[in-house]
This record gives C-alpha cells, structure tokens and sequence, in this order.
C-alpha cells in the first residue's frame, strides 16, 4: 500500500511539473536575421511573410531541457530561424532554448505535421542551433529540410526598389548512429560519394534501389524504409 502511494505522489509532482511550464517571449524584430544583421528600415516596406505560412496554429513546444508545453498560435520565422508565438497583434520568439515545435498545418496544399527541431550535428555554416522542418522522422535516419526566406531587392524603375521575401531550402539526411548530418547533393552519382562514411544499411539501399536525391518523395521513402 505504501508503494502505491508513493508511485501516486511521483505521478501527481511529475504532472505539475509539465502543468507548470510558462512560455515567455521576446519580441520578434522581423527586420534582423537570425544573427541580428541585415537591419532593415521597417518590415513593411517588405512584400510577403517571413514566416513558414500566414495562418497561426496550436501546437506543442519541447524545450531544450526535455519539459513541454502545450501553445497556441505557433508558426516559424524563416527570416530568423526562430521558432515563434503570437499572442493578439504582437509576435514573439521563445525566450527560453526551444528544441521542437510541432503543429498540425497545411503545406504545399496539403494537411501536414509541421515539426521544426534544433540539435541536429553542425553542418557546413550551420551549427546545432539552426533549425530544420523534419519531413521523415524515425530513430535511425530522418529527412531535414532547412527553410529559409531571404529578402530580395529588386530595381522596378530608376531609383525605386522594391523588396520582397523569397523562400529557398535544402535537403539533409541525418544518420542517428553515425552521428552525422549532411546535406543531400543533387546527383545519384554524388549521393553514393556522400554516404560513403554513413551507416552500411544506408549505402547498400541507395546502391539497390538507386533513389534520386533530388526527388523529396523518394528520399522519405528511403528513410521510411531504413527505419523499419
């Protein structure tokens, strides 16, 4: 009976912990990158969204130290690579480090998890704090994303410019027992060359199935696969 009790209370302080999650925010300045460089006079003057989508959602935030809360109206700043939350006409990024969010969306036309998630093995100009859209999740391998909008300047007439947010990306696989995160190349030829230092399984899929890199379908497919 005693043994009962005390698995209870565990339960009931382990729950108020999670109930006790506050999400604090600091206001998103939408003219700065991720780094606070690339000042821009007003946002406005900006044609387009720096953010992931124009509609805001509710959704689930884990935070870098394994506690998670539920948020409403989340989204992600591409400009910034922030994760963000509004709360009436402000926005705001997340004070406290953030590892994941994850909120049920429409993407490209289609209704979508969308999970943005940090940690992930630096990479090129890319450290562990950048962010990527998971578009195949799993324990071995997953499919990453990296989104970004970058602002485009752009002369109509003599002297008058206009600027205008345009979103590009690229792909990445990460290797869970490698350790390894790495950007997919756009040929078959070169995928082989990239996996070289990769787990066997994943060498001996591509060189079976032959998928094509540039094709996202037949990468998470892939992933799907060395994932069972």
């Amino acid at each position: 009976m005693k043994n009962t009790w005390f698995l209870f209370l565990c339960l009931l302080f382990s729950a108020s912990l999670v109930a006790q999650v506050k999400i604090v925010g600091v206001q998103a300045v939408l003219a700065t990158d991720r780094d606070g460089r690339g000042m821009i006079m007003s946002a406005k003057e900006i044609q387009g969204s720096p953010y992931v989508g124009e509609n805001w959602y509710d959704g689930t935030v884990v935070y870098s130290n394994g506690l998670s809360a539920k948020s409403g109206q989340l989204n992600f700043d591409l400009y910034s690579n922030k994760p963000a939350f509004r709360e009436g006409d402000a926005y705001f990024h997340f004070r406290d480090p953030v590892r994941e969010i994850r909120y049920e969306a429409e993407f490209n036309g289609k209704p979508k998890t969308m999970i943005f998630r940090n940690e992930y093995p630096a990479v090129g100009n890319q450290d562990k704090t950048f962010y990527y859209r998971v578009e195949e999740d799993g324990p071995k391998f997953q499919l990453l994303q990296l989104l970004e909008k970058v602002v485009y300047q752009e002369m109509v007439t003599i002297a008058v410019y206009e600027k205008k947010f345009v979103q590009q990306d690229d792909w990445y696989l990460y290797d869970a027992a490698a350790g390894k995160l790495i950007k997919l190349p756009r040929s078959k030829k070169e995928l082989a060359q990239a996996v070289s230092g990769l787990s066997p399984a994943l060498g001996e899929y591509i060189k079976s199935k032959n998928p094509n890199p540039k094709d996202a379908e037949s990468m998470a497919a892939m992933v799907k696969a060395l994932n069972q």
